[in-house]
């Protein structure tokens, strides 16, 4: 899907037009990892693989918020905070607390899970329907809880 490669080639235009420092660093680095991943797969990319690769950038950004944090580095904090911002936008919407909690219920329901031990049954029926719209592993732990109590 050469098309995302294009929308963010032509995003990267628009910030030189508009001086977006910040945000063209960003997608300079995510127009990287997708040659990255193009020339590794030897395919283009496709919407779910740059939706994973969105995630993965976006735990790393929080990884990086964390460390900065625990050090006392302000400065590097904010600009972790964003450039996450920067990657979560080209993320589909994500689900809210609330959708999530009614979906993982439902199929907790389903799948009739009784404990964590089947708490596999759960994440698989999810897995797809969530993928790139919750983080997954605020929804294992949501699972995790719901089978606990």
């Amino acid at each position: 899907m050469s098309n995302i490669r294009e929308d963010i080639r032509q995003q990267v235009n628009q910030c030189l037009k508009q001086g977006e420092k910040e945000r063209l660093g960003v997608l300079r680095m995510i127009s990287s990892e997708i040659g990255k991943y193009e020339i590794d797969k030897k395919t283009s990319i496709t919407q779910d693989n740059f939706i994973a690769l969105l995630n993965r950038l976006r735990k790393q950004h929080q990884a990086s918020m964390d460390q900065f944090k625990d050090a006392g580095r302000q400065d590097l904090y904010d600009i972790e905070v964003a450039e996450k911002a920067i990657v979560e936008s080209l993320l589909p919407e994500q689900l809210s607390d609330e959708e999530l909690d009614k979906l993982v219920s439902e199929a907790i329901t389903k799948t009739g899970a009784q404990s964590a031990q089947e708490m596999g049954k759960v994440m698989g029926l999810l897995k797809e329907q969530l993928f790139g719209k919750a983080d997954l592993g605020q929804v294992s732990k949501l699972i995790r809880e719901k089978l606990s109590s």
